[in-house]
């Protein structure tokens, strides 16, 4: 079943983590330039690469106001500000 989840602004870190913890989501964002991007990506360990440079995702965090995630489509980590979440898609596994 696919789940769609509509923010506005009121995105919730921990909750975007739980749902990219477990596998694939597309998140729809804004990015700070104002154009609207959206990014299939991950945080779901079986999902990452075998090597993973935390360097870049540890600048992402609650304090900034951005995550950072796999992105499936570019292979790299990359980064949204939370705030500007518009929508999140993903499949709920029972």
């Amino acid at each position: 079943m696919d789940v769609q989840i509509g923010y506005n602004g009121d995105a919730k870190r921990e909750d975007l983590i739980r749902i990219l913890e477990r596998g694939e989501a597309l998140v729809a964002f804004t990015k700070v330039n104002g154009e609207e991007r959206n990014m299939r990506c991950t945080l779901a360990p079986s999902l990452l690469p075998e090597r993973q440079d935390k360097s870049k995702a540890g600048y992402h965090t609650d304090v900034t106001g951005t995550l950072a995630v796999w992105d499936i489509v570019k292979k790299d980590w990359r980064a949204f500000r939370v705030a500007s979440v518009k929508e999140i898609y993903y499949r709920e596994r029972l």
